[in-house]
């Protein structure tokens, strides 16, 4: 599949070979999300098809796998994707659902990887970060982190999740901080 004698490669020819190669796979990593997006959309949530019948107990439903704004597909259409791109069922669902939150939730964020100058997996990673939020958080994050995504730690991206949250919907924001906020602490309990 990949024939290449690299004995024959000086240090620059093997240098050039590995950058055909790394640029190769960001526009192949970008086909695979489009592809992704393509085959979500052509097994849209039944629900939504006109006509289609309502489903039978353990009949097939729609699920959202993008977070709020995404459309939602058809629940076993991502384990006929994993199986062709070496992916579990829940593994394949989460990477449908990375794609889906790119286009509906992070567009700028997703123009900035399909036009090369963002890392595809750093920008499914900002996806899963913002799952939680609503439209308008994540609006905010895509906002901030499109021009910056390759510079940005994990923690970074944390932060300006956390902020986006604050921003869009202060009440709930302080609501989950508060909720987090009782949950720790030391508890007394049986002693042995």
């Amino acid at each position: 599949m990949f024939e290449s004698n690299l004995e024959e490669l000086d240090a620059r020819a093997t240098l050039a070979s590995a950058a055909h190669l790394h640029e190769q796979r960001k526009r192949i990593d970008v086909a695979l999300i489009e592809h992704a997006l393509h085959f979500a959309d052509l097994h849209p949530d039944p629900a939504t098809i006109p006509g289609h019948p309502s489903p039978a107990p353990g009949g097939e439903r729609g699920k959202v796998y993008g977070g709020h704004g995404c459309p939602g597909v058809a629940e076993f259409a991502p384990a006929e994707f994993g199986a062709v791109t070496g992916r579990g069922k829940v593994a394949a669902a989460h990477y449908i659902g990375q794609s889906l939150a790119l286009r509906h939730r992070l567009p700028a964020t997703w123009e900035q990887v399909r036009n090369g100058h963002a890392t595809e997996w750093k920008a499914r990673q900002v996806a899963t970060a913002c799952l939680g939020l609503t439209e308008d958080a994540a609006a905010i994050v895509d906002q901030r982190v499109a021009p910056i995504l390759d510079t940005l730690t994990p923690l970074r991206v944390e932060r300006i999740v956390r902020a986006a949250k604050w921003q869009a919907d202060p009440e709930a924001a302080r609501a989950e901080a508060e909720e987090k906020a009782c949950a720790r602490g030391v508890w007394p309990g049986p002693h042995r």
